[in-house]
């Protein structure tokens, strides 16, 4: 699933001062478990990877 920029970017400034990624990923319904949240928070541009399908 892809999610919008600017859902990232909401996230992101939740978690950047002192929120949590898991009360950011229940917050937003999000997943944390895979690396949605963790991804967001380390890259600088929040645009969607483009990743060719092997179908």
């Amino acid at each position: 699933m892809t999610y919008s920029i600017d859902l990232r970017k909401r996230v992101v400034v939740f978690v950047r001062p002192d929120g949590s990624k898991a009360e950011a990923s229940r917050k937003y319904e999000v997943s944390i478990k895979y690396m949605c949240v963790n991804d967001w928070c380390n890259r600088s541009d929040l645009t969607p990877k483009i990743v060719k399908s092997i179908f």
